[in-house]
C-alpha cells in the first residue's frame, strides 16, 4: 500500500473527552462569549519515520503500531491539563492554556 493511502487510513478526527476539558467546556459555555487575551502553547508531535516504518502494512497493522504511541501522547497532554485539539494520523496537535486560560501555567519539563 503507498505510503498516501496508508497516512489517509490513518486520520481519524479526534475530539478531546478528558473529563477535565469536558467541564471546562461545560462551564465554559454557560458563560458569556467575551473575547480575552490569553497565552497559550500550541504542541505539534509526531512519530518520526512512522510513514516509512508502516508503509507496506495494512491499516489495521498500522493502527495497531501507531495508536499506543498516540495515546502515550495524549496522556501527556491531558497530565498538564492541556486539550488535544486534533489527531493528525502518526501525531497530535494539542493546546496548552485553552480553550480556558490558566491563572498559572506551569512548566511541562
Amino acid at each position: 500500500m503507498p505510503a498516501a493511502a496508508v497516512g489517509s487510513a490513518l486520520r481519524a478526527p479526534a475530539r478531546d473527552t478528558s473529563p477535565a476539558v469536558l467541564l471546562r467546556n461545560e462551564e465554559q459555555a454557560s458563560g458569556e462569549l467575551d473575547g480575552e487575551r490569553k497565552t497559550v502553547t500550541a504542541l505539534f508531535a509526531d512519530i518520526k519515520g512512522s510513514m516509512e516504518l508502516i508503509e507496506d502494512l495494512d491499516p489495521e497493522e498500522a493502527r495497531g503500531l501507531v495508536d499506543p504511541a498516540l495515546k502515550l501522547m495524549m496522556d501527556a497532554v491531558h497530565r498538564y491539563e492541556g486539550y488535544v485539539a486534533q489527531s493528525t494520523g502518526d501525531g497530535i496537535f494539542a493546546l496548552f492554556g485553552a480553550p480556558v486560560a490558566y491563572s498559572a501555567m506551569t512548566s511541562c519539563t
